[in-house]
């Protein structure tokens, strides 16, 4: 029974899930390296980047035990995931049943093919043959920063179990101290005199289109604006990017997020986001159509750092006299933003954001 289930074709399309053997370790080692690189971006303290979780000659001792079943999605002729396993069982154990588990130690599906429902089909065959081979259920662990990967799993069906929790102790050895990062910072600008406004602004006229901007008297006085949040972002004392943003009730709106050209493909971008999504409000922002390969890497960008796509169809408000407005795609974290919420963005963007967008207005600078 069970040689002939892994024969089957999943549900996936072409896709054909099976019993990993040893010619798919060279396969095997490269979504290693991605699920790595998904752990080292949410907790790069905790894992070395570039690293992978097993080497070859550990994964073929893991294929050749059968305490440790590991599957793959094959799809032409390509192994395009994977599933890592573990039998667990507390035989006589005091305080424990005996009841059976199948642990899912690794869960991968390559990148390039994501949204195949590759990663569903891997799951179903893994519960199905744990039921099969008499397990009462199927567990697994994942990082809190993952959330991605928490949305799937919510998704396919599955429940908290328990909490892991942790604190962070400060550095006691004075060596140690010296070696550690220091976390980004922010600085929050309130004043066009401030002496940073002129470097801020000129990688804000740099990083977007001419339709994106401002009106400079626009810019300036909405720095008055208690809503608005104008934050040069900081690696310790170094310049890196900016941070702009407005908070409004139930929600923040990131009106621009640039990081300086030189710095990028760093992972400020990512550090960024991840103090972002710790405010409780739900944080919305917009971008481009993915139409082109830069847009469609942008978007996949969000995507990873835990913003979901909204399916509203949005125009937003011109900045300058004559223009008609600019199509975008909202994107929003944790989740996708319901109808009210969304009416409440629309609301807020015409009375505050956009109200004096062309610098008409007869306030004082």
């Amino acid at each position: 029974m069970e040689n002939e289930k892994e024969k089957q074709t999943g549900m996936a399309g072409e896709c054909v899930i099976r019993r990993a053997v040893p010619a798919d370790v060279p396969e095997i080692g490269g979504l290693l390296y991605q699920v790595h690189r998904v752990h080292s971006d949410v907790r790069p303290d905790l894992f070395r980047a570039g690293a992978r979780k097993y080497t070859d000659e550990q994964v073929l001792a893991i294929l050749a035990d059968e305490k440790t079943p590991v599957f793959v999605a094959e799809r032409g002729g390509r192994v395009v995931g994977y599933a890592f396993c573990i039998f667990k069982q507390f035989l006589n154990d005091g305080s424990m049943t005996d009841v059976k588990s199948l642990y899912v130690d690794d869960l991968c599906v390559d990148a390039d093919v994501r949204g195949a429902h590759i990663g569903q089909a891997l799951y179903r065959y893994v519960v199905d043959f744990a039921a099969q081979k008499g397990c009462y259920h199927v567990t697994l662990n994942v990082w809190a920063g993952n959330v991605n990967a928490l949305r799937f799993y919510q998704k396919v069906g599955l429940h908290i179990q328990k909490y892991g929790m942790e604190v962070i102790l400060p550095a006691t050895d004075p060596g140690a101290a010296t070696e550690k990062k220091e976390r980004i910072r922010f600085e929050r600008l309130t004043n066009p005199e401030h002496p940073m406004y002129p470097q801020a602004m000129a990688l804000y006229r740099q990083s977007f289109p001419y339709h994106e901007l401002r009106e400079p008297l626009s810019q300036a006085r909405i720095l008055f604006d208690p809503a608005y949040r104008f934050l040069l972002i900081y690696d310790g004392e170094m310049f890196v990017g900016l941070l702009l943003y407005w908070e409004a009730e139930d929600f923040l709106y990131v009106e621009h997020f640039c990081i300086l050209p030189e710095l990028r493909n760093r992972r400020y971008g990512q550090k960024v986001l991840e103090e972002l999504r710790r405010h409780p409000k739900t944080v919305i922002l917009e971008i481009d159509p993915p139409e082109d390969a830069i847009s469609i890497r942008r978007k996949g960008f969000y995507e990873r750092n835990g913003f979901c796509e909204n399916p509203y169809a949005y125009t937003h408000l011109p900045y300058h006299l004559g223009d008609t407005g600019h199509r975008l795609v909202i994107m929003s974290a944790p989740e996708p933003i319901g109808e009210e919420t969304y009416a409440s963005f629309l609301r807020f963007l015409k009375e505050r954001v956009m109200v004096d967008a062309f610098g008409e207005s007869t306030a004082e600078v």
